[in-house]
């Protein structure tokens, strides 16, 4: 019986453990031990020389079209360190005792596996541990994670343990792994939205790609999850004239409006969107009609939206048209076939004459509505009156 298997029946016959609590006495020394074990596994690929093909019995258990799937990734993680580790059936004709090694450790119930993540997270700072080590111990963490998303008390683990890599990491393309993966999809603690904003604000980031990272972090809100209001300020900041024009992208969201109210955020993303059409910068006018518009659906937008119909970007105007048709109420299946506009149409450099020729006559649409009577209510009624006269701007005249 191998080391591994001793310690997998060791947790099987303990009670559940809760990650993040204070755990029975032995826990910690049985997780610690487990978790050296994987590094001896991780240091043990390393060194280990794959063969050049995936193992002849994957193709006689597989379908073809598995096999094929297997080979790409196969031929993938070849390239990387570690890829033993990760797909132990590379060598399962070549060192079997290494395969049942390493499958037994990714067999293991999440909740098991969560116990060494702390350890992992040691061990990544670790002075002896070198460069490819550390690249496992990463992509070992996000494998454990995107397994034990359900269990108790992972998230706040993952957090800290993410949060101090993009602290203290001397790697860059470490801090932008986890900002992209591990700080994507978790909800962050109040601590660790400040953390991420304390290293944003220092003036110590000079990559303009991180950076913008660490904002779109600040950035993403979550229903009823608001974050902390010196964030809101500092996003509003970046938004409104930050010298790197990525992180301005990335700190506009439609979530700001419903998290820090109407009042603070539309006055700055209507003045960002003013400075874009003067610009002719099409990014930015997009970030913000899709947060103002098409998400926020936000009235008070109206009158710089309908000024972004003269943009010269396909587009941006079809962004515009789908922001009005939000806010105005209209439902995408009352609007005739021949007034369709439907933004992602238009994402390409050639775009097909149809979607263009429909474009054009939604755009002609609304701007004569708009001239005609469309304003005028819009300033006399407020919402009320927009949604009742836009919704027969398509009809036949």
């Amino acid at each position: 019986m191998t080391a591994l298997s001793r310690l997998a029946i060791a947790f099987a016959a303990s009670a559940g453990i809760l990650v993040g609590q204070n755990v029975a006495a032995g826990t910690k020394d049985e997780a610690t031990a487990l978790g050296q074990h994987v590094i001896g596994l991780m240091e043990r690929a390393l060194a280990i020389q794959l063969p050049e093909k995936p193992p002849e019995y994957l193709q006689r258990k597989l379908s073809d079209d598995e096999f094929g799937e297997y080979v790409e990734l196969y031929e993938d993680r070849r390239l990387s360190p570690g890829a033993g580790f990760f797909m132990p059936e590379a060598l399962r004709d070549t060192d079997r005792k290494f395969y049942k090694d390493v499958r037994g450790f990714w067999k293991l119930k999440p909740a098991k596996k969560m116990t060494i993540v702390p350890f992992l997270g040691e061990q990544y700072f670790a002075a002896n541990r070198g460069r490819d080590l550390q690249k496992i111990i990463l992509e070992t963490l996000r494998e454990i994670e995107s397994d034990a998303f359900d269990v108790q008390g992972s998230d706040k683990v993952f957090e800290g343990i993410y949060l101090e890599i993009v602290e203290r990491s001397n790697h860059r393309e470490d801090r932008l792994t986890v900002l992209e993966f591990g700080l994507n999809e978790p909800i962050l603690s109040e601590a660790g939205y400040l953390r991420v904003l304390r290293v944003a604000d220092s003036g110590e980031i000079g990559d303009e790609d991180l950076r913008a990272q660490l904002i779109r972090v600040l950035a993403v809100g979550w229903r009823n999850h608001p974050r902390p209001a010196e964030v809101g300020e500092y996003l509003l900041r970046v938004a409104g004239g930050d010298e790197c024009r990525k992180c301005r992208v990335m700190a506009i969201e439609s979530s700001q409006i419903e998290d820090f109210g109407k009042e603070k955020v539309l006055p700055v993303y209507l003045g960002v969107l003013q400075k874009a059409l003067e610009a002719s910068d099409s990014e930015l006018q997009l970030r913000v009609l899709w947060a103002v518009g098409i998400k926020a659906k936000c009235i008070e937008a109206v009158d710089v939206i309908m000024k972004t119909l003269g943009s010269k970007e396909p587009r941006v105007r079809a962004h515009a048209i789908r922001s009005l048709e939000q806010i105005g109420g209209l439902r995408s299946d009352s609007i005739p076939a021949n007034f369709q506009v439907i933004p992602t149409d238009y994402r390409e450099e050639r775009i097909e004459t149809e979607p263009l020729n429909r474009l054009e006559r939604a755009t002609t649409r609304w701007k004569n509505w708009w001239r005609v009577i469309g304003e005028q209510v819009w300033k006399s009624e407020g919402e009320e009156g927009f949604k009742r006269e836009a919704a027969s701007i398509y009809s036949p005249k």
